[in-house]
């Protein structure tokens, strides 16, 4: 057997008076592992990327921990099996040269005691630890690629100027509510403009540093981030467990409980919130830090306006520094192409495009109404655009046709009583709010890179059963000016509430019985 320390492969083939080929020769292949002792170690049957616990589905991976897919991406010869544990992973990878499929399997033991470790690996357990110790601590618990270059500083932004309870607020938080104190060492934290980021510097005395804790309960991209360092997770507040306590981890080594639940009458969070710093998995952790208590944290508004990604933008000035004529009925294609990509629109384009075709239904007038029963009298619209009705009437779908730039764009707004829901969108930029989080009866502007812009109104007339809807849809091309194309889809129209089917359960998303 040759020894792994001195085997070279040119060295072997060369003995073998084998060339180099790909993938290699079986004869040499079976030579080449059993002196290397590989083969005494390879499976009976090999591993295959269509059998289980491995797919060729979804990109060939095989997620039952549900929670790392999105991370990772494969090459095109490895499947990945992640188990449900979220701690054991199996790899099947085609090694081409010896044309064989090789099956590894790592599994992380999350249970960690320091002292024990310390003692395995004859370190001192000083306080704080040495600099070699803690270097090789974190990359023992696999941490080390996770740590900031540059550590949190409790005495600088955001975590300074601190008030009575201990906390930084920014500036852009002007309804904070009265929060939990925190001790008056060890931790300092801020709550961000937006007055659901909570933003500690934790300072962890046994490894000499401090880490940055975080979570962030974001409604207008509606996602919860939590997290230490760069390590962390964000999650769809629409998939989120509400009024359920969960903990992220950090190696073990700090975690973070929490518990949110979302009172969507009062638009506040209700949230808790604890760190602990561990350095056994059994028994109390070292450091125990209350950062939340039963805090209703207000949530803020958002602003889906967008101003053009070019300051000061002209059409006019730049197709004229492409040398591109903008008195011509339809600009190319691929100046177009190029001021979607500089406008930030390309990757909000929907493929395939609408189709006013596909409004088959539509009257002279530009609408279909054959998914609503109601007879609604509706404004005519141009000849460039169709609109139709959702079979609950309150709202539209709108596909106009933009010759000038030779592209179809989409945009609806969908008020839903019944699932007490408010949709909006503009091609694949899509908003969704609750009944109880809309602000009924005031203009609001939704754009897409300020090209495309919506507004609307709505207003439940209670006494009349009806909604009062205003919407209008219009193409921009400069700052300033008027826009080339423009139209109106409701101009105070009253449209009747639809009965609602009650037995379908809680009509709000995310509704509890105590909230």
């Amino acid at each position: 057997m040759v020894k792994a320390c001195s085997f070279s492969l040119n060295n072997f083939l060369l003995a073998e008076n084998q060339a180099k080929v790909d993938p290699l020769p079986s004869a040499t292949t079976t030579k080449l592992l059993q002196d290397t002792g590989i083969s005494d170690y390879l499976q009976v049957t090999a591993c295959d990327h269509s059998v289980s616990p491995f797919t060729t589905a979804n990109g060939r991976l095989n997620d039952e921990c549900g929670k790392l897919g999105d991370s990772i991406t494969l090459p095109a010869d490895v499947s990945l099996n992640i188990q449900s544990d979220c701690t054991s992973v199996t790899m099947c990878s085609d090694i081409g040269y010896i044309d064989k499929k090789i099956q590894s399997t790592v599994k992380l033991d999350p249970c960690f005691e320091l002292s024990t470790w310390l003692t395995s690996n004859s370190y001192t357990n000083s306080n704080p630890l040495s600099d070699l110790v803690i270097i090789e601590l974190e990359r023992f618990l696999q941490l080390d690629e996770f740590i900031q270059p540059s550590h949190c500083v409790a005495s600088s932004a955001p975590y300074t100027p601190v008030n009575s309870e201990g906390w930084a607020i920014s500036s852009g938080c002007q309804n904070a509510p009265t929060l939990t104190t925190l001790p008056g060492s060890g931790i300092v934290c801020n709550l961000g403009d937006s007055c659901t980021k909570i933003d500690c510097c934790v300072d962890i005395a046994k490894l000499d540093t401090t880490f940055r804790v975080y979570a962030d309960l974001d409604v207008c991209s509606k996602e919860f981030t939590v997290g230490v360092e760069k390590f962390n997770r964000t999650i769809s507040l629409y998939s989120f467990q509400y009024a359920q306590e969960d903990t992220f981890s950090f190696g073990g080594l700090v975690n973070i409980k929490y518990k949110v639940v979302n009172y969507q009458s009062e638009r506040v969070f209700v949230v808790n919130m604890d760190i602990e710093v561990c350095y056994s998995a059994a028994g109390p952790c070292a450091v125990q830090r209350t950062v939340l208590t039963d805090v209703k944290l207000p949530k803020s508004s958002c602003n889906y306006s967008q101003p053009y990604a070019i300051p000061d933008f002209s059409l006019v000035s730049y197709m004229s520094e492409l040398d591109v004529n903008t008195n011509a009925n339809k600009l190319p294609s691929w100046a177009v192409d190029l001021l979607m990509e500089e406008l930030g629109i390309a990757g909000f384009q929907e493929d395939p495009q609408c189709e006013l075709s596909s409004y088959s239904g539509a009257q002279s007038n530009g609408w279909d109404t054959t998914a609503c029963g109601e007879l609604i009298t509706l404004p005519q619209l141009p000849a460039y655009t169709r609109c139709r009705l959702p079979s609950y009437c309150t709202g539209a779908q709108c596909c106009s046709n933009i010759g000038y730039l030779g592209r179809k764009l989409e945009v609806f707004v969908f008020v839903d009583p019944c699932s007490y829901s408010v949709s909006i969108g503009l091609e694949k930029r899509n908003i969704n709010v609750t009944l109880l989080e809309f602000t009924q009866g005031s203009w609001q502007t939704v754009t897409l890179g300020n090209l495309l812009r919506l507004q609307y109104k709505a207003e439940e007339l209670t006494a009349e059963k009806v909604y009062l809807l205003y919407m209008t849809i219009s193409i921009c091309f400069e700052t300033v000016g008027d826009c080339r194309y423009s139209y109106t889809v409701f101009n105070g129209v009253k449209i009747p509430k639809q009965p609602c089917d009650w037995s379908r359960g809680y009509a709000i998303p995310g509704l509890y019985k105590n909230v």
